[in-house]
Parts: structure tokens; C-alpha cells; sequence
């Protein structure tokens, strides 16, 4: 035994089941283009956490809404961990970041191809 951690086989089921609700079910107007980004499950599987982004400009919608998912999601993942899971919601911080620094990086190649990136201050972005 190399003493690595082995995911649960459900949750690689529950977290395809998951993610194809979020692409092809999903028919709140509020949360059209969430998407979940992670599924995490505890070892006893009474608890399952969904992280989740939205599109850009319909993140507080989004926060508004996503509750509602609870009680859908946890009779999505009945039959799969054969018991009632409960269902949380959290932002997906990290992803939001990646996301954030992939939009700036477009950015500065895109000011490059078009000779703008030899700027003074270095490429920087002004957020204001």
C-alpha cells in the first residue's frame, strides 16, 4: 500500500451526473451558464459540496438562486450513494481567479500582436 487517498468511486458517477444536470437540465433563467466547476463528497457521503461559477456579471444572481438546487441535487445523488446527501454551495474562488488571470493574459498577447505590450508601465492592467 502506497497509503495514497483513493476517491470514492461514486462520487465519479455523482459528479458526471452533476455536472450533465448543470449542462442539459438546468432551467432557472437565473442560473443559465453556471457551472460546476468541483464536487466534493465526505467519507461518510452525508455531505456534498458543490463549487460552482457563473458567467461574469450574473455572479450575485447566481448566489441568489443556487440554493434552490439543494433538494434537486440530493435526489439526483439518492440511488448513487444510496442515501440522502446534504447539499451545499460554494463559490469556486480559485476557478474565478484562473479564470481572471487567462482573461488578463489574452489581454497582454493580444497588445503584443498588435504592438501595444512594449507600454512604460510594463503591461500592466489599471483596474480602475
Amino acid at each position: 500500500m502506497t497509503g495514497k487517498h483513493r476517491e470514492d468511486p461514486k462520487l465519479a458517477v455523482l459528479r458526471d451526473e452533476v455536472d450533465s444536470f448543470f449542462r442539459n437540465e438546468l432551467c432557472d433563467e437565473a442560473l443559465m451558464g453556471v457551472q460546476m466547476t468541483r464536487l466534493a463528497l465526505t467519507p461518510d457521503r452525508k455531505m456534498m459540496t458543490v463549487y460552482y461559477l457563473a458567467p461574469e456579471g450574473r455572479e450575485e444572481l447566481a448566489r441568489s438562486k443556487i440554493e434552490d438546487l439543494g433538494p434537486i441535487l440530493a435526489d439526483l445523488a439518492f440511488p448513487i450513494l444510496e442515501r440522502r446527501a446534504e447539499v451545499r454551495f460554494k463559490w469556486d474562488r480559485g476557478a474565478e481567479n484562473q479564470r481572471r488571470v487567462e482573461e488578463l493574459l489574452r489581454e497582454i498577447h493580444g497588445g503584443e500582436d498588435s504592438g501595444e505590450g512594449g507600454s512604460e508601465d510594463g503591461g500592466r492592467v489599471d483596474e480602475g
